[in-house]
């Protein structure tokens, strides 16, 4: 556990978002015997995450996840080798799924379909917006030209349909 606080400071080389969340998530299970007791005294949310490099809602997540997690209940190579507690992108990961379980499919879908724009926005600000038309020329004469050999395969009769 001291290691996981001591290389936080990023003297050598610094610890990416990934591995600053991990070092949190394992500082505050120890912190809390496992979510049994609250947070040390003179320790917050804020305290934490300014530590760990870790924004305040996501130690604030983990403090709520900690007393529902059970090593038990994670494979060994999910859990911290030092710890023995498991790791939080396998916990997170269980938490995004059950978040979104109830979401239908269609509101899912318009999500990544955002997601997908907002990506595609920032491709055209990079490249600008010629390079990315010719990009989707690009696909687009792809697509046409698989299509065409589909077409030609059912009119030659040697496709499967």
């Amino acid at each position: 556990m001291v290691s996981k606080m001591v290389n936080c400071d990023g003297a050598k080389l610094p610890l990416h978002r990934d591995q600053q969340r991990e070092s949190a998530w394992q500082y505050l299970a120890a912190a809390t015997s496992q979510g049994r007791r609250g947070l040390p005294e003179g320790e917050s949310l804020r305290s934490i995450g300014g530590a760990f490099g870790v924004d305040k809602s996501t130690v604030g997540r983990m403090v709520k996840r900690l007393p529902q997690v059970s090593p038990a209940d994670y494979q060994p190579d999910a859990c911290d080798p030092g710890t023995g507690w498991p790791q939080w992108k396998h916990v997170r990961g269980n938490a995004c799924r059950d978040r979104f379980a109830d979401v239908p499919e269609d509101v899912r879908e318009r999500h990544r379909d955002e997601r997908r724009a907002a990506q595609m926005a920032k491709i055209i600000e990079r490249d600008g917006r010629d390079a990315f038309l010719r990009s989707l020329r690009l696909l687009a004469d792809d697509a046409i030209s698989e299509a065409g050999e589909r077409l030609a395969e059912v009119y030659e009769g040697e496709a499967d349909y």
